[in-house]
């Protein structure tokens, strides 16, 4: 039987060379690899190294915490892993630029919206 520990390592060895889509990929490639293993065990061993599914060009699959295209994004209190894309080289500055630029957008037409309500309110008094 081998140890939890090598098992841990196998699992790290395939995430990180191979994009595996579910559990049964995942035990059949562990299965390939030498090692019979128990959806519960892989289930456990996937909390245990934090593996999470990520969204890819070819769909979701899974990665590990320490992967390169692993990142976590925090929305309104739900943890999300992304996959970071390889072309992924734009500056921050620029970045905080650009969502300067649609608060902006959003501002105007808030403001127009507004302007709306007001003309219509207006209409509505003349009719």
């Amino acid at each position: 039987m081998k140890s939890k520990n090598y098992r841990l390592d196998l699992l790290r060895m395939i995430l990180s060379n191979q994009e595996h889509d579910s559990q049964q990929s995942l035990l059949q490639a562990l299965k390939d690899a030498g090692l019979n293993s128990t959806q519960t065990t892989l289930s456990r061993d996937l909390r245990t190294l934090k593996v999470v599914k990520v969204m890819g060009a070819n769909g979701k699959f899974y990665a590990l915490p320490e992967g390169k295209n692993y990142r976590r994004v925090f929305s309104n209190n739900v943890n999300i892993a992304a996959e970071k894309p390889a072309n992924a080289n734009a500056d921050e500055s620029e970045m905080a630029s650009i969502c300067r630029q649609l608060a902006t957008i959003g501002k105007q037409f808030a403001d127009l919206g507004l302007q709306l309500t007001a003309l219509s309110n207006e209409l509505a008094k003349k009719i």
